[in-house]
């Protein structure tokens, strides 16, 4: 009972801070938007991407299917891969230049540890014609660490999804002081770390 307290408690704490996390983005974005965009656009920076099909031979098994469980899409929303303990699940973006909104509902173990963005494709030769591309993105908007975490976690015995998993537990600091909750957010346009403070919380482990 004691756990399944603790467990509730420590997931009302990750969506807090998924809510606190987002809202400082949109201020800091209308604080400080970039010269060359219209007010209110969210953070940018240049990443290089790469781009995939569901007919490629590593990804046949799970057909048209995403790590998250949706159907991968090609339309005015566009699916997209990452590490998710950088771009987490559900980060929405744009790439400069395009019309296109793409979210990151997808991963790959070559993605991991890298900052490189796969793109979805719906055949191999859209996919050949894509090949690699630095490209700067603007972030719409993050997604959820936590979220994250629900669906890996149950996988983690898949080395690159262990990878990601450690990567984003990393950010969690539990210490023996009362219980706060911290964010360390000043000159980040990445989701921030995670600081819970509180001797009585279960690991994540």
């Amino acid at each position: 009972m004691e756990n399944e307290v603790a467990a509730a408690n420590l997931e009302a704490l990750l969506t807090e801070i998924d809510e606190q996390a987002r809202d400082y983005h949109a201020r800091q974005s209308a604080r400080t938007p970039a010269p060359s965009s219209p007010a209110g656009a969210g953070p940018r920076r240049n990443v290089r991407t790469t781009a995939y099909t569901h007919t490629e031979y590593d990804h046949r098994a799970y057909a048209n299917k995403t790590a998250s469980g949706s159907t991968l899409r090609f339309g005015q929303v566009r699916s997209a891969a990452a590490d998710w303990s950088r771009y987490p699940l559900g980060t929405t973006f744009r790439i400069v230049g395009q019309p296109y909104i793409y979210e990151i509902d997808d991963y790959g173990s070559a993605l991991v540890g890298k900052n490189t963005i796969d793109l979805y494709r719906p055949s191999r030769a859209s996919m050949n014609a894509w090949g690699a591309k630095n490209v700067e993105i603007e972030i719409l908007e993050w997604g959820s660490f936590a979220e994250s975490l629900k669906v890996m976690r149950p996988r983690s015995r898949a080395p690159h999804v262990r990878r990601m998993v450690s990567a984003i537990e990393a950010k969690l600091t539990l210490d023996e002081a009362p219980l706060t909750v911290g964010l360390n957010l000043e000159g980040t346009e990445e989701p921030p770390g995670l600081n819970l403070t509180d001797g009585q919380l279960v690991s994540l482990h």
